[in-house]
């Protein structure tokens, strides 16, 4: 299965097992500490940030970066860069928890970057039309 077989309801469904898992695993642990105070827990953390990343394309090592922001909608967007593409903006941010989707239009296909965040880590792949890859990249402060 290839990043463009992938579809929303598929990463959805991933993340949803995923923070199940993170949950149960909490509860857990609360049971086994019962003498522990629980400390009220927020909601998922924004995805506003600036990553950088390094990735190949036709063989070249290609670097660039991801920054997210917050829309005066209060819907996030922001902009792709890379050494070999002009600026792309990001047209969609879907996120939940560690898992991203982020959508942004190239000069000639759309792009596709989906990713999984661990700390300051991130991993994933993209597609623009029909080539992609894989990536790696952390946050920049």
């Amino acid at each position: 299965m290839s990043v463009a077989d992938v579809s929303v309801n598929d990463i959805k469904q991933f993340i949803w097992r995923f923070v199940m898992k993170k949950i149960v695993i909490a509860v857990a642990l609360l049971a086994a500490t019962s003498g522990c105070a629980l400390i009220g827990l927020g909601g998922p953390p924004s995805p506003e940030g600036h990553w950088n990343l390094v990735t190949e394309a036709n063989g070249q090592p290609v670097g660039g970066s991801i920054e997210i922001s917050r829309n005066n909608d209060g819907t996030f967007g922001g902009v792709v860069k890379t050494d070999v593409l002009p600026d792309l903006r990001i047209t969609e941010v879907i996120w939940q928890e560690v898992a991203w989707l982020i959508r942004a239009r190239g000069p000639e296909a759309p792009v596709e970057i989906t990713f999984v965040r661990d700390g300051d880590q991130i991993s994933g792949s993209w597609t623009y039309g029909p080539t992609g890859g894989d990536f790696t990249g952390s946050r920049i402060e």
